[in-house]
């Protein structure tokens, strides 16, 4: 019984160890979670401005038609 309780405090400090290293770095990081953040919304931006583009450009009739050729 006694090897059960150890194995088990053992396991529950290990858990408490990896959440405290968790939030630690959570805490600390606010800068890289900044720059993901704005370099995340860049490459939206991108994406939904190329998608309206594609939308909206269309090619004129021989310039870039390949039915021309």
């Amino acid at each position: 019984m006694a090897f059960i309780m150890h194995f088990f405090g053992g396991i529950k400090s290990g858990v408490r160890r990896i959440w405290q290293l968790t939030v630690r770095n959570l805490k600390n990081d606010w800068h890289y979670k900044f720059k993901l953040l704005l370099n995340s919304l860049y490459t939206l931006i991108n994406l939904a401005l190329f998608s309206v583009i594609a939308e909206v450009v269309q090619p004129k009739i021989g310039a870039l038609a390949l039915g021309s050729i």
